[in-house]
């Protein structure tokens, strides 16, 4: 598979489990956006198969800080600021990707090459397979 799918949700990187008295568990916003990106994946029909490689572009939001014109010089632009490291975001991209049914298990796939970078839109997730 070579033609990126893009997914328009805002990229969020995974949280440290929390401890209950249950065990290990994750923040309820964190599944609920892990179901999300699951529901765009399937409405993209990718075909399962066995793949080993991904490669992703995070599209970050402007924080509001960024005014006007000068959202229009970092479009595309590497992002530097500080809203979770690429591998954490990766983690719910590639979870999704298993509940999804592409894959049997996210181990599977040695391969990331993933980027944040700068949108002017409300964010989105650009992913493709091999």
């Amino acid at each position: 598979m070579k033609e990126p799918i893009r997914l328009m949700i805002k990229p969020r990187a995974a949280p440290r489990p929390r401890l209950g008295k249950n065990g290990a568990y994750n923040e309820s916003w964190y599944t609920q956006y892990k179901k999300d990106i699951v529901i765009l994946i399937k409405q993209a029909k990718i075909p399962k198969g066995d793949y080993s490689q991904l490669y992703a572009i995070f599209g970050m939001p402007y924080p509001q800080v960024v005014k006007g014109g000068n959202k229009m010089k970092i479009e595309g632009l590497p992002h530097r600021i500080h809203s979770g490291d690429t591998d954490n975001i990766t983690k719910g991209l590639k979870d999704a990707i298993q509940n999804a049914g592409l894959v049997d298990d996210d181990c599977s796939i040695y391969l990331n090459c993933c980027s944040k970078l700068w949108t002017k839109t409300s964010g989105y997730i650009e992913f493709y397979l091999e």
